[in-house]
């Protein structure tokens, strides 16, 4: 936990119902050791679907070549889907899936509430489905599981996904088990899933419709040809969305999410944004990308947590793999003030000792521009040779905490330029600029001022950034090391 804050943010995902299941004694000191560390505790949900355990090998004997899937969808013959939930249909006993009184009839009912019809005939989605994966409980440990991808719309009747989230488990069991212990949980942690958990679906079902929000959508299916109306799922997520806004609202909490192509739809609602990057050296996003995220998230915290960073995608576990894909990435993400994200890594301390060096100067930089908060009017332009090939952001909403330029080369040489500014605000005309210094080599560089015009002259290597505070002759240069 100590490591986190040099990680920039540290991501550990857990499922706080289970361990408080398992051992609230252990949960609580667990708890209360992460409020040590000023870290924050986020209650989990993937409210897109609903997760069982399947025998094993139930996907091979039922699989369906004919159904059309996209990543991580199952191909499974839709019939023997529902016969299967049909068997947890008035058995009374506790479903292993989730802590708490929440029984197998309860999900029963849950998913013929919720489950989204994918097609005209009716048919419901399978998803994410992991052979011998299936580690909760004791009865069904070690079986199949997959999700059931559902609508979690709050305003359909229930019971319905909301009384997982909320009720009999998952949020409502932790607040029991947290009853008189003095502390809290600090929010709610919204595994989007985006593309693989239900927010690319299309919704079929009519009595869902009546309920939606937000407009129904049409479009050519590529399987018959012909145009369809539909709920599109990202859309009916909003609801949901809408709706936890609200509760973390009343209690006091924040709320975080995980996405990539839907991020217009969380801002709205969260108060920090994980990328979703899932790191692969070979199959990189673009800086482009990372620009979009923090256009549409404005001052809201961005960053890469969820698995990135951890030496996935074959990147190696070594010095040179940080050398020639971590340190370039971390760089790349300075431009926007992504924070560097090391999620589920703990596990791992080899990995750790690796990354904390290298993170952990770029964890101060972009809490310090973050801090001082993004311009979206840099009121600044770039002269000289290779100036057509640099971006430019500027952080500083406010004097008292600091003027700060981020500057990316991007093109392929060496690019000697004159960075020219203006006061952004009247506060700023007040300022008196003595110099300034780019933090990450620690270079000072001189400041020329003529008719209301700031002047920097600076020399940016090919595809790098670069942050240059400027400075006072009172003002304390940030230290990164």
């Amino acid at each position: 936990m100590a490591l986190a804050g040099k990680c920039g943010i540290g991501f550990n995902q857990r499922e706080w119902d289970l361990d408080f299941s398992n051992d609230p004694i252990d949960a609580l000191h667990i708890l209360r050791e992460t409020h040590r560390h000023d870290l924050k505790a986020m209650m989990y949900a993937e409210p897109w679907g609903v997760f069982l355990p399947f025998p094993k090998n139930w996907l091979q004997e039922h699989k369906d070549s004919s159904v059309v899937m996209y990543y991580d969808q199952a191909p499974v013959d839709a019939a023997a889907l529902k016969t299967y939930v049909e068997s947890f249909r008035h058995d009374l006993s506790p479903t292993e899936r989730f802590p708490g009184d929440l029984t197998n009839d309860d999900l029963y009912r849950i998913l013929q509430n919720t489950a989204i019809e994918i097609n005209p005939a009716g048919d419901w989605r399978l998803n994410c489905y992991w052979p011998g994966r299936f580690e909760w409980g004791q009865q069904r440990f070690g079986d199949d599981y997959g999700m059931i991808i559902v609508n979690s719309d709050p305003e359909l009747t229930l019971p319905n996904r909301q009384t997982i989230t909320f009720e009999k488990a998952r949020y409502g069991f932790i607040e029991r088990c947290l009853n008189g212990s003095g502390e809290k949980m600090d929010g709610y942690y919204i595994d989007s899933e985006s593309y693989a958990a239900g927010w690319s679906e299309c919704n079929f079902r009519r009595d869902h419709w009546t309920v939606a929000d937000l407009p129904l959508t049409y479009a050519r299916f590529p399987e018959d040809g012909k145009i369809h109306v539909f709920q599109h799922m990202a859309l009916a997520h909003n609801d949901f969305l809408r709706d936890i806004r609200r509760r973390a609202d009343q209690s006091g909490r924040c709320i975080g999410s995980n996405t990539w192509p839907f991020a217009a739809f969380l801002i709205p609602y969260v108060d920090f944004l994980g990328c979703g990057e899932f790191f692969n050296k070979d199959a990189l996003p673009s800086l482009a990308d990372f620009r979009e995220f923090r256009f549409l998230a404005g001052q809201k915290v961005v960053t890469t947590m969820d698995y990135v960073l951890n030496f996935e995608g074959n990147v190696p576990v070594s010095a040179e793999g940080v050398e020639q894909y971590m340190e370039p990435r971390l760089n790349m993400y300075l431009q926007y003030g992504i924070f560097p994200g090391s999620g589920n890594a703990g596990d791992s301390p080899e990995k750790y000792e690796l990354l904390v060096p290298v993170m952990e100067p770029y964890a101060k930089a972009i809490e310090a521009i973050n801090q001082a908060g993004w311009q979206a009017n840099t009121r600044s332009e770039v002269t000289g040779d290779g100036a057509s090939g640099i971006l430019v952001e500027r952080w500083g909403t406010d004097p008292a905490n600091g003027l700060y330029f981020t500057l990316r080369n991007r093109g392929k040489k060496t690019a000697v330029i004159q960075l020219r500014f203006q006061p952004a605000n009247r506060a700023e005309k007040k300022v008196e600029i003595a110099g300034a210094v780019e933090l990450l080599s620690g270079a000072t560089l001189p400041v020329a001022a003529e008719h209301g015009v700031w002047t920097i002259p600076l020399e940016i290597a090919p595809e790098r950034t670069i942050l240059i505070q400027c400075v006072d002759e009172n003002e304390r240069v940030l230290t990164l090391k």
